[in-house]
């Protein structure tokens, strides 16, 4: 024992890595190192790169929310590349940041925030969504809205995601679509129950689920919005004062 001692840590890291679920490696983070911890510029910059990732997770989630798939391990995915995140920014040397790397850490902190918000919406959501997609019962008019909404949910997140791809913001026509249907969705669901084509708690649920798929679309393009803040900060970030602390 005492001689495999000194190589325990190294020998638990290569079995880790040999045996480890592909859900397990997607939430590793990729750019984070103790090295960087007192190099600010190079640690957020990581910091940036691994909160790309994770808002890619969380939209992955809720794209398997909408297609009526299992998202449970993507969601512990994101959870799991947060908590790396969030162990790396405790041990950041902020003492060695310049004011404006502080604000920037700010700005990433918020994103974090954002993110993590995100997949707490997607991980209470199974159940409520689950009747989003079992909605025979609901009737033709509040079925019909009910497509659109998830359709329009489904355009949003490609086109944020396809916003991104070229530095710019998604189109007008993706938020307005959305509101609009959600917005028809929500007011034909109380209009069924209110004829008694729907079951007062079944309504409820139905309005929660969308309710947190509205709120989640828009923590994420905050989120995606800082990064693109971030990155152009990045590239502007001046030589100055330390932060006084």
């Amino acid at each position: 024992m005492a001689l495999i001692a000194p190589f325990a840590d190294r020998l638990a890291r290569f079995l880790e890595r040999r045996f480890a679920s592909p859900a397990e490696r997607l939430g590793r983070p990729r750019h984070l190192d103790h090295t960087l911890l007192g190099v600010p510029e190079l640690a957020l910059a990581a910091l940036r790169r691994e909160l790309e990732r994770a808002w890619a997770i969380a939209a992955e989630a809720w794209e398997q929310r909408l297609a009526g798939e299992p998202a449970e391990d993507t969601i512990a995915t994101g959870e799991r590349l947060l908590g790396a995140i969030q162990r790396f920014v405790a041990g950041l040397h902020r003492s060695a940041m310049s004011v404006g790397e502080g604000a920037r850490l700010a700005r990433l902190l918020r994103v974090h925030r954002y993110l993590d918000g995100t997949l707490d919406l997607a991980r209470e959501d199974a159940e409520g969504l689950g009747l989003v997609h079992r909605r025979g019962s609901a009737g033709a008019t509040t079925g019909a809205t009910i497509d659109a909404l998830l359709e329009a949910a489904r355009s949003r997140l490609k086109g944020r995601e396809a916003a991104d791809r070229r530095a710019g913001g998604p189109t007008a026509s993706d938020a307005d679509g959305f509101e609009a249907a959600y917005q028809a969705h929500k007011a034909a669901t109380l209009a069924a129950a209110a004829r008694g084509e729907l079951e007062l708690e079944s309504m409820d649920r139905i309005l929660s689920a969308t309710s947190r798929l509205r709120r989640s679309l828009r923590h994420l393009d905050k989120a995606a919005d800082l990064l693109a803040e971030e990155t152009g900060a990045g590239s502007r970030e001046p030589a100055g004062a330390a932060v006084a602390h």
